[in-house]
């Protein structure tokens, strides 16, 4: 079980990894 916390972190790095790297 991931907490909403944990999903919201991962989400967050995601679109940050995305924005500094965009396609």
């Amino acid at each position: 079980y991931y907490s909403p916390l944990c999903l919201l972190i991962g989400l967050g790095f995601a679109i940050l990894a995305i924005t500094e790297f965009p396609a």
